[in-house]
């Protein structure tokens, strides 16, 4: 059976409803991505209060109920600002929706827990391994359809400035030699590299940052070049994301 090819076919139809992208640029795993205003288009018609949390109740956001079980409903309510509350739940929407299509199962019933150092993971389906991230307009996830592949993702928006002291603390000198010669866009590719490789070893920022080095698109995990395959996409003019898988 080609999981590939029928969850990608399935996304057809959705994707002109809920402005998804899904990304099919390997056999082994799959990436969707949605805009957090689509999300809310969604879920929040008419909602116009943009800034306080979402008290969510099911007779007031019913189809929310029907996504989320009561233990993530319960967490979304904790949030303190509404911005979390939709990145949280975009995130974990992708998802739901990527995991329901290859075991059809309705997404209320699969459970995206959390690691004790914060990696995401499916309960009911451990041996698919999954990673979110979000920036800006944006939420993705990625899930594997190789038991045998680990993955992690990470989006960033390239228009964005970073300062010298950003710089200073999340490259080591050998990243910023080679940052100097190269397009400053190049910055951004190799942050979301180091990041996404960071989260495929599930250690996140419990490492530091200048023990993973990434020059000419190889990564260098203290000192030892690492086996791995990174790509890297641009969602539109402002947006890329970078998978490293095993």
């Amino acid at each position: 059976m080609n999981l590939h090819k029928i969850v990608n076919n399935s996304f057809i139809e959705a994707s002109k409803q809920f402005k998804e992208k899904i990304f099919s640029s390997d056999k082994n795993f799959l990436v969707l991505s949605l805009s957090m205003e689509s999300f809310a288009e969604l879920f929040f018609p008419n909602k116009n209060n943009q800034i306080y949390p979402k008290n969510l109740q099911n007779k007031t956001f019913p189809e929310l109920f029907k996504i989320f079980n009561d233990e993530e409903i319960h967490k979304v309510n904790e949030f303190k600002t509404y911005k979390r509350q939709k990145e949280w739940m975009c995130g974990r929407y992708i998802i739901k929706q990527l995991v329901s299509k290859i075991y059809s199962v309705e997404m209320k019933h699969i459970h995206v827990s959390t690691k004790t150092n914060g990696a995401p993971y499916l309960k009911d389906f451990p041996e698919k391994n999954i990673s979110i991230s979000h920036s800006g307009k944006y939420a993705i996830g990625a899930i594997t359809l190789s038991n045998q592949t680990q993955i992690g993702i990470d989006i960033e928006n390239i228009t964005q400035p970073r300062s010298n002291e950003f710089c200073s603390i999340a490259f080591s000198q050998n990243e910023l030699n080679y940052l100097k010669k190269e397009p400053f866009q190049q910055l951004y590719v190799n942050w979301t590299i180091k990041e996404a490789y960071l989260k495929l070893i599930e250690q996140g920022f419990h490492e530091n940052l200048k023990q993973v080095e990434v020059l000419d698109n190889k990564i260098y995990h203290r000192g030892e070049l690492m086996e791995t395959s990174i790509k890297t996409t641009k969602i539109d003019s402002e947006y890329i994301f970078s998978v490293v898988s095993n």
